[in-house]
């Protein structure tokens, strides 16, 4: 006959730790899309990026296309300051750092109360060509094109209280620093110019290289949106915690 043995109370808290912590990782899998909504852009440091729009060479019928990109952006704020002189373009941390024989005649600050982050990637595929924008910002750093993006307190943007900036030397030809509430990426160099103007009212508008067999431009225009992309851990610790919290409030009290 079998006989029933009591296990000892180590032995079962063991257990009980050991199924919550499995359960919390299968449940993570399961639900990260529907967890993905719970997170605001501010909790997070990356976001997918959903293009929709048409596209049409000059003469010729608009297709329309979709396309979706990644956004990274820092954890923390950017504090400094942006100078800008005769040929030279630099950011700095702390006015201090400025070279003695620097002299600026125009510049613009960034304070961690804006809540400003820099924009490290943002790429993409468009009909006829790919982007990639990579930044590594730092003090005394020279620059040509800066993108900074303020997260929204919401799982999406634009909605709530998010802000793009965009900091340049605008047209080298005609040097100067341009600070514009948009995204602007181009390359007046290539032929034809690529130009893309993407805007926080969720619009964009652009043209970018010639398809194959033209030598006009493909012009963009469109919608776009950004939705916060939590990091793995993130999603494992809140299924944990729901999981935990469950499980403890389902237990008899003692």
């Amino acid at each position: 006959m079998n006989r029933l043995t009591k296990r000892p109370a180590s032995e079962k808290t063991t257990q009980r730790a050991t199924s919550i912590a499995l359960g919390a990782i299968g449940l993570s899998f399961v639900a990260m899309p529907v967890q993905a909504a719970s997170f605001t852009l501010q909790e997070v440091t990356e976001a997918s990026v959903t293009f929709a729009g048409e596209y049409s060479v000059e003469g010729g019928a608009s297709t329309p296309f979709t396309s979706v990109g990644t956004l990274k952006y820092s954890n923390t704020p950017l504090e400094g300051t942006f100078y800008f002189a005769p040929l030279t373009f630099l950011f700095v941390s702390d006015p201090a750092d400025l070279p003695e024989d620097f002299f600026p005649i125009s510049a613009f600050s960034v304070v961690a109360d804006d809540d400003f982050r820099l924009v490290t990637e943002f790429s993409f595929d468009f009909p006829t060509s790919s982007y990639l924008y990579t930044s590594d910002l730092t003090s005394g750093s020279t620059f040509n094109n800066v993108l900074l993006f303020k997260p929204a307190s919401t799982p999406t943007f634009p909605s709530g209280d998010g802000a793009l900036l965009n900091i340049s030397i605008g047209d080298p030809r005609r040097p100067e620093l341009v600070i514009g509430e948009s995204w602007f990426l181009g390359d007046i160099s290539a032929s034809p110019e690529r130009q893309l103007s993407i805007f926080a009212d969720g619009s964009f508008i652009g043209f970018d290289q010639a398809p194959p067999g033209s030598s006009s431009p493909t012009w963009l225009a469109g919608s776009w949106r950004a939705t916060a992309v939590p990091e793995p851990f993130s999603v494992l610790g809140t299924a944990m915690a729901l999981i935990g919290g469950a499980y403890l409030k389902r237990q008899p009290a003692k």
